[in-house]
C-alpha cells in the first residue's frame, strides 16, 4: 500500500512515524517537549474603567462596545467572560471573538457594570482583574420654569445651574438672551466647575437679562441634539439701582468655598475653588499648610504641578501625586478686610501588588506559604483565585489570611498558578505565584573538566527539575557528600562541598584526585544521574626572565614585552594582554598592538597618552591562569600642568599660578599659555584660543608647594579671561591644562584708539571726520565714548574739542562755521570710558568740495563698432576729487521715459539737522530704469585716454554695431553725484566681412563655398555614425566561453565592471577632509562630476540643496569614496579652477608642508605680524596660485597690519611645502634678519632654486599666454529703467568702486573660504602649459574593453525622506548572489522590523516597520559579482513634522 502512494503521501507518512517514535524516546528519557501543554497566563486585562461615548460611535457608524483580554497558554485559549460575578451567554447583546467581549447597542444604564475575564484551555485557567464598563451619558435639565432672581447694585449673588446628571464630568457654561452671547469668566465673575453654578462678586445694571445655563460631556467635541436639550430653563434676572450711590465698602465674604476632596493618583487632575463677595473686588491668594491653621500651620511649598486660573478663583493639580496632597487655604481680602477657608486633598492610589517570588516548588506532601503584598490605599480587599475559582478558607487545602495564602497537603494537582486580585475603592491590581512540579532532566552533563594541583576545583553541570531532589556526588562507588532538599551538605572530607546548583567543591586539589566521578538527583517524582572525568594537572607558571619587564622607549618607537609560560602538555593555552587593568583588543586596535607568534606583546607607534602604563600578561588555560606585570614608560611629550588658577587681577595684568605634572623623560623647554576671552567666537574652534605668552621655565617663579607663577602683562581691561598651559619639550607640545575658570580684569583706560581714519565728502566747507568704532573688547568698561580734537593744518589755532558718548559713533561732521573748500584738517581722535582716557591717533582730513556741476560741452569724437571715445570739458572752480565718471547711455529705438525730459532740477541727497554734531550723509544709489544702460569710466590708464589738458578724454566699450546710441555723462565726488550732461548721440560703426571684400560681380562663389561647407558636415556626421556603430557592435561581441552564460540568463549578459574607488585615493580624500571642507565651494565641484558623469544628477541636486558649504562638502565626501575611481580625478578637476595648490595636494604634485615648517611659522608668527608687511607676500602668493583673487581680496579688506599677517600664516600653513620657501623668498626682500633667523643657515640656496624653477616655468608657459591674453573691459552694462517718476540728476545704477569690483562683477571668478554661502560663481584660472611624460613602449597595445558600471552604483547614495513612525519599502535593481542589508556596516536581522527578500538575481527589497530617529541613517544592500563585491548606500531621513496654524 505504501508503495502505492506518491512521492508526496510517502513524505508525508515517513515524517508521522519519524514524530511518533522522536516523542516515545523524549519522553521515556524524561526531557520535557517546549511545545506541550501550558496554564493560560492573562497579560492584558481589561481596561478600567472602559469609556464608551455613543454619540461619537454613532458619528463614526460603530455600534458596539470592545472589552479588551489577552492570555497565552498551549493548548489554544478559550475566553468567557463575568458581568457582575455572572457568566455573560453568548447572544445578540454579546459575542465573544478571541478575548474581546463585544457588546452591541450598549444603552445606559443596562450595560454598565463590573466586568471580569477568565481565560482557561485543557492545562488550567486565570481569571483577569475586574473592568468598570461606563457610558458616556448626560441626563436633561428639569423644564420646570425658574423663578427670578432680583438684586440690588453692588451686592454679590449666584444663579444656580441645577444641571442634570452626567458621565464623565460635565462642561458648564452660560450665555444671556442670545446663544451667541456667552459669559465669559473675568475678575467680577466666575462658573463653578463643580455644579456649573454662575457667581457675580457684585451686580452691576447691565447685569439684567434672561439667563441660561448649558452643559456637555467632557469627552464630546460638539452639542449632540442641539444647544437646547442641553439648556436650563430661562432665569431672569433683574438688577435695581442702588438707591444711596456711591456703593459702600464690605470686607469678602466667601460664597463658594473650597472643599475636601478625595483624588485619584495619577488621574486627570484635582481642583479647589474659591470666590466671594466683595466689594471693590478682592484679591485671592492660595497657601499650602502643612496643618490647619488653627493648630499652628505653617506654609509649605506648592506642588511644582500646581496650577492657578480664573484670577485664581480656582487651584488645579493635574496628574496628582500622593506628595501633592495636604491642607490648602483661600484667602480673599481687599481694601475693607480678609477671610480664610481650608480645605483638604486627599490622594487615594489604586493598588499595586507584588509577590517576592514568582515561582515556587511543590512538594508532595508539604505546605506553601503564597504572599501578596500591596501597596494602595485603605481599605484593601484580597482575593486569591486558582484556575477559574475563588480560593476560600476551609481549613482542610487552604487558608486565606488577608494577603497570604497557605497551601496544605501538595500534591500535583496543587501545581499551577495562583492569582491575587487585590482591590480598593479607587482600583484593582494583580499578581501571580506559579507553583512548579518538574521532571527532573541532566542539560549539561559533567563530560571531562580540568583543576591544577593545589587550586580549588568547582566541578559544573546544570540540571532542572522541581521539587528540589536529593545531590549526590559519587566516586568509584562511593558517596562523597550529599546535599538534601533543606540545604544540608553530608560529606566526608572538609575539602569538598556541594553548592545549592549542585556543583561539586574541591579544595586543595590533589593528584589522587583526579578520575571518573558520577552524579545524581533523586525527588519524589523521578530521579538522574551523570557521569565524568576529572584531570588534575601541574600548575602553570610563567618562565623567569621570559615574562614581561619594565621598558623604556622612546615615543613613536617599537617594542616587545615577552610572555612565555610552562603549561601541562595536555591543556591549551593563551595570552590574553591587559593595560591598566583594561582587555587590549588586538582587531581594533591594530595599529597600536599586535600579538607575536609566542604570544609576545608588540607595541607600535608609541605615545605617552595611549602607551604609557602597567601591562599584565595572563597566561590562562582551562584549569587555571598565571600572570606577571610589566611597566611601560614612554619618554614624550609632557602631561598637561595641573592646578592652574588666574588670580591677583588688575586692570592689564594678572597672576597665572600653577604646577607642572609628569614630564614623560624630558624637562620642559618651553611653556606657552593661551587665553580664552568672553569675546571669541565660540562657533569657531580654531580662533578659540589665542596664544598670550610663550617663554622659557626660567622666566617663571616658584611659588610655595614646588608650583610655577607667572606674571601676565598688557591684558585688556574690564574683559573675562580663562587661561590654560602648556608644556613643550624635545618631543613636542604636550596637552593642554584645563582652563581657569572665568576671571574678569579691572576696568581701565581703552588700550587703544579707533581705526580705519579717514573722512568724506559733504556740503561745501564741511569737514567729514570718520572712523571704525572700537570693539566691545577694546571698551575698558561698560561704555565708551569719543573725544575728537580737530584744527585747521598750519594755523597753529587751538584744537576744537567734541566728546561724542556713543560706543557706535562712526564719524563727526563739521559744519558752522564752514570751512574752506579742500583744506586740510589736523584731526586727532582718542576713546574715554569712566576710568581714563585712552591713546590718541592722529590723521588729516580734507573739507569738502560739495556737489560737482555737471559736465559741459559732451562731445563723440571717434566710434569704432564696438565702442566710443568721449570728450567733455572740465568742471570750472571745482577742486575736489572725482574717483570717477558715470555714464547712462541708451539705444535710440529703447527711449526711456525719464530722458525725454529737457529739463532737470538741482537736488542734494542729504538730509538735514541743525541740533545735533553728527550727520550721515548716505550717497545717493543710482536707480534702475527700463532702457537705460550704465558705467563707471575710471582714470586707471586704461580707460582714460590723452587729450586736451583743459578736457576729460574717455573711451567706453562694449556696444553694438551699427546702433544709434544717447550718452549722458556726471561727475562722482564721495558721496555725491552731480548733474547729468547735455545729452549725445552716436552711431556705432558696422562689422566688415573680409569675406566678401572683392566678391561683387561673383554671386556664385558665396553659394559654392556654403554648398561644399554643407556636404563636408553631412560626410562627417555619416562618418561619426559608422564609428559609433562599429563601437557598439564591438563591445557586444563575447567570447565562446560565455555562450553558456548567455544561455543560463536567457541571452541578457549581466557582466558588469565593480568600478569602486581604491583605498589609496580613499585615504588621500581622507587625509586632506577638513582642508578640503574648509577651502572648497561645493556647488562648482559637484556641478563638475555631474557633467561628467562621475556623479548622478539627483545625487547632485540633493547635495546642491544643503544650504552650509561646509554640510555639504561632507556630505559629497561621504558619498565620493563610494563612486568609480575615475571619480577621483574628476575632483581633483573640479577643485583645480578654484585651489590649484589643493588639487596638487591631492593629485601628489605638491608634498603636504611638513610640519617642521608648520612649527616655525607658529613659533615666529608674532614677530612676523609685527614686522612683515603683507601686500607684497599676497600679491606674490596670488601670482603663484596659492592664493586666489577672493582671497586676495579678503586680506585687502583687513584693516590692522597685525591681523592681515596671522591671517596669512594661518591660511599658508594648510598650503603645500614649496608655498613656505615662496614666503622666505618675500620676508628675504623685507628683512634678511629675520628671513635667515626662520629658514636657516642655508635659506638662501633654497630661495635661489625656486628662482630657477619659477623662471623655467615662466618660459615654458609665456607661448600659451601670449596667444591666450585678452584686453580686459572695464565697462559693466546691467539694469534697465521703469520708473516714471524717476529725475535726470539722480537715476542710475550702483556702480563699482574699483578695478577690483568690476573683475568680481561679471567675470569668471574664485572665492575665498569665508565667502562661501554668497558665491555660486564657476572658478577659472589661466591656462598652463605642461609637458607630459612619454615613456617608450615597443608596443600600443589597445585599450581594455571598458564595462558598464553596476546598477548598484548608479542607484548608490539617494536620499529618501520618511514621516516619523511610518513604514518604508526600499528596493535595489541589479543583478548580484549573496545580498544582505547593513544598517550603518552592522548586518542587519531578518525580522519583522527589517523584513528582507529577494526575487531571483534581479531585485532586492527590505521592509522597514518604522522610522524613527534612532534607526535613520545609511543602509547598505552589499551582493556579490563574478568581478567582486558590489555596495549601494541609502540614506534615509525622518522629516520633520510640519506644523500649521489656523487663524
Amino acid at each position: 500500500m505504501i508503495f502505492k502512494m506518491g512521492g508526496l503521501g510517502r513524505l508525508l507518512f515517513i515524517g508521522a512515524v519519524s514524530t511518533y517514535i522522536v516523542l516515545v524516546w523524549t519522553q521515556s528519557k524524561g526531557i520535557e517537549f517546549k511545545g506541550g501543554a501550558k496554564d493560560p497566563s492573562i497579560f492584558e486585562h481589561p481596561q478600567d474603567p472602559t469609556v464608551y461615548d455613543k454619540e461619537k460611535a454613532k458619528a463614526q457608524g460603530i455600534n458596539y462596545a470592545n472589552l479588551t483580554c489577552k492570555a497565552k497558554g498551549r493548548p489554544w485559549v478559550k475566553y468567557k467572560w463575568l458581568k457582575n460575578g455572572n457568566e455573560i451567554q453568548i447572544s445578540d447583546k454579546y459575542t465573544i471573538a478571541g478575548g474581546y467581549l463585544v457588546i452591541y447597542n450598549p444603552t445606559y444604564p443596562d450595560d454598565e457594570g463590573l466586568y471580569q475575564c477568565i481565560a482557561f484551555n485543557g492545562k488550567g485557567a486565570d481569571v483577569s482583574m475586574p473592568g468598570w464598563f461606563a457610558l458616556t451619558h448626560v441626563g436633561e435639565f428639569d423644564k420646570t420654569p425658574r423663578p427670578p432672581v432680583t438684586v440690588t447694585e453692588g451686592r454679590g449673588f449666584k444663579l444656580e445651574c441645577g444641571a442634570p446628571d452626567g458621565f464623565p464630568a460635565l462642561y458648564y457654561g452660560w450665555y444671556k438672551g442670545h446663544v451667541a452671547n456667552r459669559i465669559i469668566p473675568n475678575e467680577r465673575r466666575y462658573i463653578s466647575h463643580k455644579n456649573g453654578d454662575l457667581y457675580f462678586k457684585h451686580a452691576v445694571v447691565d447685569d439684567a437679562g434672561d439667563y441660561r445655563c448649558f452643559v456637555q460631556n467632557q469627552q464630546e467635541t460638539d452639542f449632540a441634539g442641539g444647544l437646547e436639550n442641553r439648556s436650563s430653563p430661562v432665569i431672569t434676572l433683574t438688577v435695581n439701582r442702588d438707591l444711596n450711590p456711591p456703593i459702600r465698602d464690605r470686607e469678602p465674604v466667601i460664597t463658594l468655598a473650597p472643599e475636601d476632596i478625595t483624588a485619584i493618583e495619577g488621574y486627570l487632575s484635582a481642583e479647589l475653588e474659591c470666590f466671594d463677595d466683595a466689594y471693590p473686588d478682592s484679591n485671592i491668594r492660595w497657601r499650602r499648610l502643612d496643618k490647619p491653621a488653627r493648630e499652628g500651620g505653617v506654609e509649605i511649598a506648592f506642588p511644582s504641578k500646581a496650577r492657578f486660573n480664573y484670577h485664581s478663583y480656582a487651584l488645579s493639580i493635574p496628574l496628582i501625586s500622593q506628595a501633592d496632597g495636604g491642607i490648602f487655604e483661600c484667602t480673599a481680602s481687599n481694601r475693607k478686610g480678609s477671610v480664610s477657608h481650608e480645605a483638604r486633598i486627599k490622594v487615594k492610589s489604586a493598588p499595586s501588588p507584588k509577590v517576592s517570588k514568582l515561582t515556587k516548588p511543590l512538594v508532595i506532601g508539604g505546605e506553601e506559604t503564597l504572599s501578596c503584598e500591596a501597596t494602595g490605599s485603605e481599605p484593601l480587599v484580597y482575593s486569591w483565585y486558582f484556575k477559574e475559582d475563588k480560593i476560600v478558607t476551609d481549613n482542610v487545602k487552604y487558608v486565606v489570611s488577608t494577603d497570604k495564602l497557605i497551601v496544605k497537603n501538595m500534591d500535583l494537582e496543587d501545581k499551577g498558578g495562583y492569582r491575587c486580585i487585590v482591590t480598593n475603592q479607587v482600583g484593582a491590581g494583580t499578581a501571580q505565584v506559579t507553583l512548579k512540579a518538574k521532571g527532573l532532566n541532566i542539560i549539561i552533563p559533567i563530560s571531562q573538566q580540568n583543576g591544577m594541583v593545589g587550586s580549588t576545583m568547582t566541578v559544573t553541570l546544570r540540571w532542572e527539575g522541581l521539587p528540589v531532589p536529593t545531590m549526590e556526588w559519587i566516586k568509584q562507588g562511593e558517596v562523597i557528600a550529599t546535599r538534601w532538599p533543606d540545604g544540608t551538605v553530608e560529606k566526608t572530607s572538609d575539602r569538598y562541598d556541594v553548592t545549592r546548583e549542585g556543583y561539586l567543591i574541591i579544595k586543595d586539589l590533589t593528584p589522587e584526585d583526579g578520575g571518573s566521578y558520577s552524579f545524581r538527583i533523586q525527588n519524589e517524582l523521578d530521579s538522574r544521574d551523570t557521569a565524568g572525568t576529572i584531570y588534575v594537572a601541574k600548575q602553570s607558571r610563567i618562565v623567569q626572565g621570559r615574562g614581561p619587564t619594565d621598558v623604556k622607549m622612546e615615543q613613536g618607537g617599537t617594542t616587545t614585552i615577552p610572555c612565555e609560560g610552562q603549561i601541562d602538555s595536555l591543556l591549551e593555552s593563551v595570552n590574553t594582554w591587559y593595560v591598566d587593568g583594561r582587555k587590549i583588543d588586538f582587531v581594533k586596535e591594530s595599529f597600536n598592538y599586535k600579538r607575536g607568534p609566542k604570544g609576545e606583546l608588540v607595541i607600535m607607534n608609541a605615545n605617552v597618552m595611549m602607551h604609557d602604563g602597567v601591562y599584565t600578561c595572563a597566561l590562562a588555560t582551562t584549569a587555571d591562569e598565571q600572570t606577571a606585570t610589566g611597566t611601560v614608560r614612554i619618554k614624550g611629550v609632557s602631561e598637561a600642568p595641573i592646578g592652574v588658577k588666574f588670580e591677583n587681577v588688575g586692570s592689564n595684568t594678572g597672576t597665572l599660578r600653577f604646577t607642572q605634572a609628569n614630564t614623560n623623560g624630558d624637562s620642559c623647554k618651553e611653556y606657552v599659555v593661551e587665553a580664552q576671552t568672553e569675546f571669541d567666537d565660540i562657533f569657531f574652534t580654531d580662533r578659540l584660543w589665542t596664544q598670550v605668552w610663550r617663554g622659557s621655565p626660567s622666566s617663571l617663579r616658584n611659588a610655595q608647594g614646588g608650583g610655577k607663577t607667572l606674571r601676565l602683562n598688557n591684558l585688556k581691561p574690564y574683559t573675562e579671561y580663562s587661561f590654560r598651559v602648556m608644556c613643550m619639550n624635545s618631543y613636542g607640545m604636550g596637552e593642554p591644562s584645563w582652563p581657569t575658570e572665568r576671571n574678569r580684569t579691572l576696568p581701565g583706560a581703552p588700550p587703544r584708539a579707533p581705526g580705519n581714519l579717514g573722512y568724506g565728502n559733504g556740503m561745501a566747507g564741511d569737514v567729514l571726520m570718520s572712523w571704525e568704532p572700537l570693539q566691545e573688547s577694546d571698551w575698558g568698561d561698560e561704555t565708551v565714548g569719543y573725544r575728537v580734537r580737530y584744527r585747521r593744518q598750519g594755523t597753529g589755532d587751538r584744537f576744537r574739542e567734541v566728546y561724542i558718548d556713543n560706543p557706535e559713533a562712526a564719524a563727526y561732521a563739521h559744519t558752522q562755521p564752514p570751512a574752506p573748500v579742500n583744506v586740510p584738517y589736523e584731526c586727532r581722535i582718542a576713546a574715554y570710558n569712566n576710568y581714563s582716557v585712552g591713546p590718541e591717533a592722529t590723521w588729516i582730513a580734507y573739507s569738502s568740495s560739495g556737489l560737482p556741476d555737471y559736465p559741459r560741452n559732451l562731445e563723440i569724437i571717434k566710434q569704432t563698432n564696438d565702442s566710443v571715445t568721449m570728450q567733455w570739458e572740465k568742471i570750472p572752480n571745482f577742486n575736489g576729487p572725482i574717483p570717477f565718471w558715470g555714464v547712462r547711455y541708451w539705444r535710440e529705438e529703447d527711449r526711456p521715459r525719464a530722458a525725454r525730459r529737457n529739463s532737470t532740477r538741482e537736488k542734494r541727497a542729504v538730509s538735514f539737522w541743525w541740533d545735533t554734531w553728527l550727520r550721515y550723509i548716505p550717497e545717493e544709489e543710482e536707480k534702475d530704469e527700463t532702457g537705460f544702460q550704465y558705467a563707471r569710466l575710471y582714470d586707471d590708464g586704461l580707460t582714460k585716454l590723452p587729450g586736451p589738458s583743459d578736457k576729460e578724454t574717455y573711451i567706453l566699450r562694449g556696444l553694438q554695431p551699427s546702433t544709434l546710441y544717447n550718452f549722458q555723462v556726471r561727475a562722482n565726488s564721495h558721496p555725491y553725484f552731480g548733474e547729468y550732461s547735455n545729452i549725445t548721440r552716436a552711431t556705432t560703426m558696422r562689422t566688415g566681412n573680409p569675406w566678401l571684400i572683392g566678391l561683387k560681380g561673383t554671386w556664385w562663389i558665396p553659394i559654392l563655398f556654403w554648398f561644399m561647407v554643407t556636404l563636408l558636415i553631412v560626410l562627417l556626421l555619416i562618418f561619426c555614425c559608422c564609428c559609433c556603430l562599429w563601437c557598439k557592435v564591438r563591445r557586444r561581441r563575447k567570447p565562446k566561453d560565455e555562450l553558456f552564460l548567455l544561455a543560463k540568463t536567457n541571452g541578457k549578459a549581466r557582466n558588469y565592471e565593480v568600478d569602486v574607488m581604491t583605498d589609496y585615493h580613499k585615504g588621500i580624500l581622507k587625509k586632506f577632509r577638513d582642508t578640503i571642507i574648509r577651502y572648497v565651494s561645493p556647488k562648482p565641484v559637484t556641478d563638475h562630476l555631474a557633467e561628467s558623469d562621475a556623479l548622478p544628477q539627483t545625487i547632485a541636486g540633493q547635495i546642491e540643496q544643503i544650504e552650509d558649504p561646509d554640510s555639504a562638502n561632507e556630505r559629497l565626501l561621504d558619498i565620493l569614496p563610494n563612486r568609480p575611481d575615475f571619480a577621483f580625478d574628476h575632483f581633483c578637476d573640479g577643485v583645480r579652477p578654484e585651489h590649484p595648490w589643493l588639487s596638487d595636494l591631492l593629485e601628489e604634485e605638491e608634498i603636504e608642508m611638513t610640519d617642521d615648517h608648520r612649527s616655525i611659522l607658529q613659533s615666529h608668527q608674532e614677530d612676523l605680524a609685527a614686522k612683515v608687511d603683507p601686500h607684497p607676500v599676497i600679491n606674490h602668493m596670488t601670482e603663484n596660485k596659492y592664493f586666489n583673487p577672493m582671497e586676495e581680496e579678503y586680506f585687502m579688506s583687513i584693516s590692522s597690519k597685525e591681523e592681515t599677517n596671522n591671517a596669512v600664516i594661518d591660511m599658508l600653513k594648510d598650503r603645500p611645502d614649496p608655498a613656505f620657501y615662496h614666503y622666505l623668498m618675500c620676508l628675504d626682500k623685507q628683512d634678511s634678519d629675520l628671513a635667515a633667523k626662520i629658514g636657516g643657515p642655508d635659506y638662501q640656496q633654497d630661495i635661489k632654486r625656486l628662482q630657477l624653477e619659477m623662471e623655467n616655468k615662466a618660459l615654458m608657459a609665456l607661448p600659451l599666454m601670449m596667444d591666450t591674453r585678452k584686453q580686459r573691459p572695464r565697462m559693466v552694462a546691467d539694469g534697465q529703467y521703469d520708473d516714471d517718476d524717476a529725475e535726470s540728476w539722480h537715476i542710475d545704477m550702483p556702480m563699482l568702486n574699483n578695478i577690483d569690483d568690476f573683475k568680481m562683477s561679471k567675470t569668471v571668478a574664485v572665492e575665498p573660504a569665508e565667502e562661501k554661502k554668497m558665491s555660486n560663481m564657476v572658478a577659472a584660472e589661466p591656462l598652463e602649459m605642461k609637458i607630459p611624460k612619454i615613456d617608450s613602449v615597443d608596443a600600443v597595445l589597445p585599450p581594455p574593453e571598458i564595462q558598464a558600471a553596476h546598477p548598484f552604483e548608479s542607484q548608490s547614495g539617494s536620499t529618501i525622506e520618511v514621516e516619523h513612525g511610518n513604514p518604508i519599502i526600499i528596493e535595489i535593481v541589479g543583478d548580484a548572489k549573496s545580498v544582505r542589508w547593513l544598517y550603518e556596516g552592522v548586518p542587519l536581522p531578518n525580522d519583522e522590523l527589517y523584513q528582507q527578500t529577494t526575487e531571483g538575481e534581479d531585485l532586492h527589497s527590505i521592509f522597514i516597520s518604522e522610522v524613527t530617529g534612532q534607526n535613520q541613517g545609511c543602509y547598505t544592500c552589499e551582493g556579490t559579482t563574478e568581478y567582486g563585491v558590489v555596495n549601494c548606500d541609502i540614506f534615509i531621513k525622518v522629516r520633520e513634522p510640519r506644523t500649521s496654524s489656523i487663524v
